[in-house]
């Protein structure tokens, strides 16, 4: 079975190589992901994952935002840890959750 690349609209792709990161996230650790770790996961490039996330910092960002806006406790637990400007944004009983998530 030949692993042959879907032609997405741009949106969808971005969507896709976001949900990559978040599982990069996940897996390696939120300031451990790489850009090529992320573009293995998505089944794109290397420079794709730049063109729709931009680079590691912006990757980083934009990883926490999706989290928060989803509650990927997890990585907003990291996030927190590293004293991340986008974690610092988030409520007092999002904060809560995610800190108790790691016991």
């Amino acid at each position: 079975m030949t692993n042959k690349r879907r032609r997405l609209e741009p949106d969808d792709r971005r969507t896709e190589v976001m949900r990559a990161a978040v599982h990069a996230a996940n897996a390696f650790g939120y300031t451990a992901m790489t850009r090529s770790q992320i573009a293995v996961l998505a089944g794109v490039s290397g420079p794709l994952v730049a063109v729709y996330l931009g680079e590691m910092p912006e990757v980083r960002r934009a990883v926490v935002r999706y989290a928060i806006k989803r509650e990927h406790l997890g990585i907003i637990a990291q996030a927190l840890a590293l004293k991340d400007p986008e974690a610092a944004k988030v409520s007092e009983a999002l904060r809560r959750r995610a800190c108790r998530s790691l016991v």
